[in-house]
């Protein structure tokens, strides 16, 4: 017999479960872009990984390629790094901190790598 526990059908975006008291399961962790809020899986904002620790919609962590933000006292959100950064500041998001593959820094900024080239160093 399995020890494994399978999350059931009517929990979407569960990836994990566990009995409860009532005999019944209820999920303890979700998948990707989706946080557990009251036992169930809800989606996070846009462009955002993990979110939840700071309320429901507000993004704790976001997609590669963007930038965690304060709007407001209650609003965090993922905002797109500009010119081919995968990581850059969030109170410049024009100024990289790291660039994707076929990009190398220069300075504060991503510059592409010649023709057929992954990687480069400037």
């Amino acid at each position: 017999m399995s020890n494994c526990i399978h999350c059931a059908s009517n929990m979407p975006y569960c990836i994990s479960c566990r009995k409860n008291d009532r005999a019944d399961f209820s999920c303890n962790q979700c998948q990707s872009g989706y946080s557990l809020i009251n036992r169930e899986c809800r989606k996070c904002s846009e462009n955002c990984l993990k979110c939840g620790r700071r309320g429901e919609m507000n993004c704790d962590t976001c997609i590669e390629g963007y930038v965690y933000v304060i709007q407001a006292i209650n609003s965090h959100k993922c905002k797109p790094c500009l010119n081919h950064c995968r990581t850059c500041r969030a109170d410049d998001i024009n100024d990289c901190l790291t660039c994707f593959e076929g990009y190398f820094m220069n300075g504060s900024s991503c510059i592409k790598c010649g023709k057929n080239c992954l990687k480069c160093a400037n």
